[in-house]
């Protein structure tokens, strides 16, 4: 409630309750149990700011639906629920951050700023519904600033380590330990296919990160030899589709790298 990116306008909590009510105009089935301790087998019922919980009259919050209560460890480390909190607050800040840019009227400045996060961009864990409405807002802003600057939003996120990292390390490596082995200044645009036989080892027929990423791998080793896994936001059913990985998917790909 407190917290704004700019002086004026709407906080951080706005922008979440903006979301939820996106993910609420959408389904409100499967709602979660209450997180209230002796009325677990209750269904927890949503609302705004801080209300009422119509089973037990104790106080309920919007950001309840996020669900990170659930991550609580009473009798060791709460390692993963802070990891998970802290990420949530990062996507949550990008969209924050966009609409901050849309209601001072700053979109014709986008054409000249990229949004980098450290890490992925997907929202993982019980906070994961955040993935589908974030792509429905990310589409939204970036239709709108497309049309005065004519290209789409740069956002890109960078994983450090990982699976996908590693398994850059190994293609960059010969049989005989010689490193350096993939071309600087190359990229190698991941399809769902490649990710499922030589990554994350699966046969599910859903596509890789479906439910939790809002943006696309690839792995791009720069001209200094660092080698990097940036993940690229997409805006359509185009640039989202895994079957495939073309150069029109990954978003200003020629512009990614040079900045990369």
């Amino acid at each position: 409630k407190s917290n704004t990116v700019f002086t004026d306008g709407e906080t951080l909590l706005d922008t979440y309750e903006h979301l939820f009510r996106i993910k609420r105009s959408s389904t409100e089935r499967h709602l979660p149990k209450s997180p209230i301790e002796g009325w677990e087998d209750e269904f927890m019922t949503y609302d705004y700011g801080e209300y009422v919980c119509p089973h037990s009259g104790d106080p309920l919050f919007s950001t309840d639906a996020l669900r990170l209560h659930e991550l609580m460890n009473s009798g060791g480390s709460n390692g993963e629920m802070f990891g998970q909190i802290m990420s949530t607050l990062e996507k949550l800040w990008l969209i924050h951050i966009l609409r901050a840019f849309e209601k001072k009227g700053w979109l014709a400045t986008l054409r000249r700023v990229a949004f980098v996060m450290d890490g992925p961009l997907a929202v993982f864990s019980t906070s994961s519904w955040l993935t589908k409405v974030i792509e429905v807002e990310l589409k939204r802003i970036n239709d709108l600033q497309k049309q005065i600057n004519g290209e789409d939003l740069l956002i890109i996120g960078i994983e450090k380590s990982g699976t996908f990292f590693n398994h850059f390390l190994e293609i960059d490596t010969t049989q005989d330990g010689i490193k350096d082995k993939f071309p600087r200044q190359s990229a190698l645009l991941l399809n769902d296919e490649y990710i499922k036989q030589n990554i994350i080892f699966s046969e599910s027929t859903k596509p890789y990160g479906q439910d939790t990423y809002f943006g696309r791998k690839l792995f791009y080793k720069a001209a200094s030899g660092q080698k990097i896994v940036p993940v690229v936001a997409y805006f359509n059913d185009h640039q989202k589709n895994l079957d495939t990985a073309n150069p029109d998917q990954f978003t200003r790909l020629a512009d990614v790298m040079n900045l990369l």
